[in-house]
């Protein structure tokens, strides 16, 4: 995995079509992902813990990364502590500007393209197609050697197939055949996998809770929509 890209620029990069450049991911799964790679981003980095199932600031050194730190703000600022489902639910709902701003900084890298159009000659429509797509499939051919050839994965990439599987994006990433054939190979991966365990409980735990919050989420969200 390219270590330039962060957990949500990589979800990004592999949820955009490459050549019409629209968003391929589901609508109603996916800001709660982007929730969730962001937690998971800053337990990587060490900044936060759960506690009694409350999210807890570790360290307050801002990241690196500008934007990252200005959401890992909102949780240092936050006068009371909130649980790991408050976190998901609120990033999410932050989805637009969340996808605008990594959009932005893979521009940035020259590996997407910005391209605005109208609809009908009335209604907005921008694309962000692929102009390097080298990072793409670099990517792309590194998940799917940890799944498929077993090669050792980073704690990283662990969780971005993990997300992937999460956000239903397995058939855009891996193609919809070998996406059927990777099922169960993915599910021993995140099941028994000893980076997860060797990086410590705290960021293993993080993982798992998130994961699980999400799916619980999306599903809850989905029977909704649709009884409604």
């Amino acid at each position: 995995m390219n270590s330039e890209l962060s957990l949500l620029e990589s979800l990004h990069l592999l949820a955009i079509e490459d050549k019409k450049g629209h968003f391929l991911a589901n609508e109603i799964a996916f800001p709660y992902c982007l929730g969730g790679a962001i937690l998971l981003e800053l337990s990587l980095l060490d900044k936060i813990e759960v506690i009694e199932e409350k999210v807890i600031v570790k360290n307050n050194h801002l990241p690196k990364d500008e934007f990252l730190s200005q959401l890992f703000l909102k949780i240092i600022n936050k006068k009371k502590k909130k649980s790991l489902r408050y976190w998901i639910e609120h990033f999410g709902s932050m989805s637009k500007k969340i996808k605008k701003n990594t959009v932005a900084s893979l521009i940035s890298k020259r590996i997407l393209s910005k391209k605005d159009s109208k609809i009908l000659w009335v209604i907005p429509n921008t694309k962000y197609p692929t102009v390097n797509p080298n990072p793409e499939l670099n990517l792309r051919k590194r998940l799917a050697n940890i799944i498929e050839k077993n090669e050792a994965g980073s704690v990283k990439e662990i969780m971005l197939i993990s997300l992937v599987d999460t956000c239903n994006l397995n058939s855009e990433v891996y193609g919809e055949k070998q996406a059927k054939l990777n099922k169960k190979a993915i599910k021993e991966l995140l099941k028994n996998n000893e980076q997860l365990s060797k990086v410590g409980e705290t960021v293993k735990e993080i993982h798992e809770l998130i994961i699980v919050l999400i799916v619980v989420m999306i599903t809850t969200t989905t029977v909704t929509a649709i009884s409604n």
